[in-house]
Order: C-alpha cells, then sequence, then structure tokens
C-alpha cells in the first residue's frame, strides 16, 4: 500500500496508468480516487471481502476498464 500523506490521515498519492491521484480505500477493494488532471472521479464497490487479491482486482478494473491502460 502506498505511503499515506501526512496531510490527511487514509488519503494515499498514486500513480495509476500514469495519472496521479489521491485515494482512500475500504474492505474489499472498495475505493475512491480523484483525478486532479482529469477532472475525474471514480468510486468502485465491490462484495470481495474474503479474497486476498480485492485491492489487486480494483487497481486492475481501474487501470483497464476505467483509465484505458
Amino acid at each position: 500500500m502506498p505511503r499515506p500523506d501526512t496531510a490527511t490521515c487514509g488519503t494515499y498519492l498514486k500513480e495509476y496508468a500514469g495519472q496521479h491521484c489521491f485515494f482512500m480505500a475500504g474492505m474489499g477493494g472498495n475505493r475512491v480516487h480523484a483525478f486532479p488532471d482529469r477532472a475525474l472521479v471514480v468510486v468502485i464497490t465491490t462484495t470481495n471481502f474474503k479474497r486476498r487479491e480485492a485491492n489487486a482486482l480494483s487497481d486492475r478494473l481501474l487501470v483497464e476498464q476505467v483509465l484505458g491502460g
């Protein structure tokens, strides 16, 4: 998991497919991503609570289906 931003606990900074974003993550791969350069907010809700790869699945969904990378 990326290092938490020191200004806001629970918010992370990361790059997906060359796009910088802020995001917060919940259980089972649930996420809210904000991409300021694209004026884009992405909300991912899942029911993958008992799957080890839940966060990896959300990453893949974001990159392949939303960002087109």
